[in-house]
């Protein structure tokens, strides 16, 4: 499953609905709470520094498409795939609304009939600040998430793909993709700790995902889909080439290609030839705005010329990390 991007719609234009979607999500320069427009779900990440760089993620329906509202998550499904979201406004602590927002998404999924999360996004205004007990702000999120997690008794290696990363404005908003398909596995790699196993020096509890899911083909899509977490220079669980842009970006880099590589999905079970050739699209956040054309330029030699390719100047989870990186990908060749 993919998305489709394209260049922003003024607020005021009329949406384009000549193909059914379950949702978009608008990366722009100001937020709003999620909701139900013309019968899918919408949501604006205050992402890019201005409306002029930012652009439309339409996650497109297989069928007819069904959507609402339960205890403030947003959703819309067309009985294979559900997209849904949520917003934590901002808060001096974030370990209970971050639980409550998630608990109820669960719950959300669990009536719809979606037992598995593929991919979760997590923006996160303030991430490396504190909060008023002093706890950093993307510690207090993950102990809320994983919270969330342990009263829907689902084992940390049920935890998918994800992305926690900055947002230009307070708060906290979500949304992730759930499946009725059977067969989506989670991958991990051999040069990092999983995240869920980190030590207790990263926080309170360990964030909860994995490096990558693979979603199996449908019907409509014969081709399975790896959905690559937000990926930087970590090695074991620590970060590694502190202050050294360019070292950072061949880390992450080296990270998911070694993630992908034919060896590592074989030990997981998960067909298909992947590789970064197999990169559809891509949103690389880079902390520093300065830095973005080097990043560019730096990704030149890794990223597909076909790829979609979206940047970000916004803060990483770590304060010594400078980029991170996530991809989609498809099998290439026959």
């Amino acid at each position: 499953m993919l998305p489709v991007w394209k260049p922003a719609e003024p607020a005021s234009a009329t949406p384009n609905t000549a193909y059914r979607r379950l949702g978009m999500i608008r990366y722009t320069a100001t937020a709003t709470a999620p909701r139900i427009e013309n019968g899918s779900l919408a949501l604006d990440l205050p992402m890019s520094a201005s409306p002029a760089t930012g652009f439309d993620e339409i996650w497109p329906a297989t069928g007819e498409v069904e959507s609402g509202e339960l205890g403030g998550v947003y959703y819309a499904h067309d009985k294979n795939t559900v997209l849904c979201a949520a917003y934590v406004p901002y808060q001096d602590e974030y370990r209970r609304p971050v639980f409550n927002a998630y608990s109820r998404a669960f719950d959300v999924l669990e009536q719809l009939g979606y037992p598995t999360i593929f991919r979760m996004w997590n923006s996160i205004g303030e991430i490396n600040g504190n909060n008023h007990q002093g706890l950093e702000v993307y510690r207090d999120f993950c102990l809320g998430r994983a919270l969330a997690f342990d009263e829907q008794a689902l084992d940390v290696t049920q935890a998918p793909a994800a992305t926690g990363i900055g947002a230009r404005e307070r708060g906290v908003w979500f949304y992730l993709l759930a499946t009725s398909r059977q067969g989506v596995t989670n991958i991990e790699n051999p040069v990092q700790i999983s995240a869920y196993s980190y030590p207790d020096r990263y926080g309170p509890r360990a964030p909860q995902f994995a490096r990558a899911s693979f979603l199996p083909g449908s019907a409509q899509e014969e081709a399975g889909t790896i959905y690559v977490s937000g990926t930087a220079s970590i090695r074991g669980h620590q970060s590694v080439n502190i202050g050294d842009l360019e070292a950072q970006v061949h880390t992450s880099m080296e990270n998911i290609a070694g993630l992908v590589s034919p060896e590592n999905l074989l030990k997981h079970g998960v067909p298909g030839t992947f590789g970064l050739a197999a990169i559809r699209s891509s949103k690389v956040y880079v902390r520093h705005d300065a830095d973005l054309p080097k990043v560019r330029d730096l990704l030149g030699g890794y990223l597909p010329a076909g790829a979609d390719v979206a940047y970000f100047p916004v803060d990483i989870c770590r304060s010594d990390l400078l980029v991170e990186i996530e991809a989609i990908m498809q099998p290439v060749g026959p």
